[in-house]
């Protein structure tokens, strides 16, 4: 095979890998903007409802010790924390899923917890960095939400008293940060949180109907789902923006590799062409 040959089946190759990149950029962007619509809108008030759940853990929980290992008891808690990791089946997400998981890795290696890795990325460089705390691992779907799947995993993280979830964060469509979440516990976190923001405003006085307990159990039992929904969306969105900004500057680079090409193809060919003229101008010589 001839260099010009080789060098123009390269470049088709590389059109053909940037038309690919395009199509998979598009196929996010999509993605991106319908999960972006649900959690922008969704985001102050799941916010608020996780804020109110936080003021609720607080008022019963530190003012009824007894209480709250009763019910704790009584709804199959255990004292405990458990540490979940968001992260992702596939590739092509850009640096927000190795972002992510090394916040979790740096906060769990010395840190009393139980370990959940969602997403098969996760598993994978879990298994890489040597960490010894055994795991378990849930798969789930990049896109949307299995609900069988869900389920599985809510029964078995809301059996600890302390939640906390690692996951992507959408700032902008440039800007994807990895977060930590409490979804349960964190107790003086929390008060120091609402207390400060008390702070700022008038010192905030509440009563809680039909009654505290109430309130708890429902919270316990039906609004962390919701709450943990939300979260995987969040991590869903994050991901998808990181993938269309890493995919758009994968076809940026091939543009500028075929680019890069075109120039030696047009090198080659004129090279070829005065090796043909020389031939000639030698042919004519013995000749003559």
């Amino acid at each position: 095979m001839s260099e010009i040959k080789k060098i123009q089946e390269d470049i088709l190759t590389l059109h053909e890998l940037g038309d690919l990149m395009t199509t998979y950029q598009e196929i996010a962007a999509i993605r991106m903007r319908k999960v972006k619509k649900y959690v922008l809108q969704n985001r102050e008030f799941l916010s608020g409802l996780s804020k109110l759940y936080k003021r609720v853990h607080i008022s019963y929980y530190e003012a009824n010790e007894f209480e709250k290992q009763r019910l704790n008891r009584y709804m199959g808690k255990k004292e405990g924390n458990v540490s979940v990791l968001l992260a992702s089946n596939t590739g092509l997400y850009g640096d927000i899923v190795e972002k992510t998981f090394w916040l979790f890795a740096d906060n769990i290696r010395n840190t009393d917890t139980e370990v959940v890795i969602i997403g098969k990325i996760g598993k994978a460089l879990y298994d890489g960095v040597g960490i010894k705390k055994e795991y378990r691992f849930f798969e789930f779907p990049d896109s949307g939400v299995d609900d069988t799947k869900l389920k599985k995993i809510l029964e078995y993280i809301t059996t600890f008293t302390n939640i906390i979830v690692y996951h992507g964060l959408f700032r902008t469509v440039l800007i994807q940060d990895p977060k930590k979440t409490f979804l349960t516990g964190d107790a003086l976190a929390i008060q120091q949180e609402i207390e400060t923001k008390e702070k700022e405003e008038e010192r905030i006085k509440v009563l809680f109907e039909p009654s505290m307990e109430e309130l708890v159990k429902f919270f316990e039992t039906q609004i962390i789902g919701t709450v943990f929904e939300h979260i995987i969306y969040e991590s869903s969105l994050s991901k998808f923006a990181s993938r269309m900004v890493s995919l758009e500057r994968a076809a940026g680079n091939i543009e500028d590799e075929i680019g890069k090409q075109k120039f030696v193809l047009i090198k080659e060919k004129h090279r070829e062409n005065d090796s043909k003229q020389r031939d000639i101008l030698s042919s004519a010589k013995m000749w003559s």
